[in-house]
């Protein structure tokens, strides 16, 4: 569990990405890059952002901030499926993104679902 200081942190960083406000926003993101720890929801929140924020820049920082070692950490402690199977999931996500079916951006987003603990 979470210390209290930490909860009120992670909250009020989860209300800032709910912000319609871009510039919010990308000051959470830069507040969440100096954290060790984060949360499922801001994870979620995070891959909502980058593919559905209006301001370019923010997609881009939430989806930097997805491949952080913090945020890989929190997608391998809910993540269920095992590696072989989320390899056929990853190669699935590359033909659809191949065959047009979905675009670079939320393939990224997507693959960072499954891909926590690939090596590049």
């Amino acid at each position: 569990m979470a210390s209290d200081e930490t909860q009120t942190t992670l909250d009020r960083i989860l209300q800032e990405l709910k912000s319609s406000d871009a510039a919010r926003c990308l000051l959470a993101i830069q507040d969440l890059g100096s954290l060790k720890y984060s949360s499922p929801a801001i994870l979620s929140e995070l891959e909502s952002l980058a593919v559905q924020h209006t301001d370019e820049e923010v997609r881009k920082k939430a989806l930097q901030s997805l491949g952080s070692a913090v945020h890989k950490y929190v997608r391998s402690r809910t993540n269920r499926l095992d590696p072989g199977h989320r390899a056929i999931v990853l190669r699935q996500i590359e033909q659809w993104e191949q065959d047009g079916l979905i675009e670079t951006e939320r393939a990224e987003v997507i693959r960072s679902r499954y891909n926590f603990d690939v090596k590049p």
